[in-house]
């Protein structure tokens, strides 16, 4: 749950995502951005607003963040996703590696069975 100035506040649980925004200055982009967000069926996770009008939305692989706000943070945020997106593409190459080891002492085993 998130509560902002003049009455808008961002709630997300189980059951999805609720939020009133329409009395904050300048936030039609926003109000689009949250309704495209619903259609597309993806995930948001967080939702901050400054006083002037400024907005970040966090989702769970990605940022996305209105004009205004601070460049360092939009910076330190995209580092920390490509960080992640990282190591994801690492551990998926690991689990792989795995996978496929496991798949040709699997096959290693049945063809020596097949010789004995």
């Amino acid at each position: 749950v998130r509560l902002f100035r003049r009455g808008q506040y961002f709630i997300k649980d189980d059951d999805g995502v609720v939020g009133e925004f329409r009395n904050y200055d300048n936030v039609e982009d926003f109000d689009d951005f949250i309704k495209s967000s619903k259609e597309s069926a993806v995930v948001l996770q967080d939702v901050a607003m400054a006083g002037d009008s400024s907005w970040i939305v966090i989702r769970d692989d990605s940022y996305v963040a209105s004009k205004g706000v601070d460049e360092a943070l939009t910076k330190q945020i995209a580092d920390f996703y490509h960080q992640q997106q990282q190591r994801k593409r690492i551990r998926d190459l690991e689990i792989e590696d795995y996978q496929m080891g496991e798949l040709e002492d699997h096959t290693e085993a049945l063809e020596r069975g097949g010789r004995e």
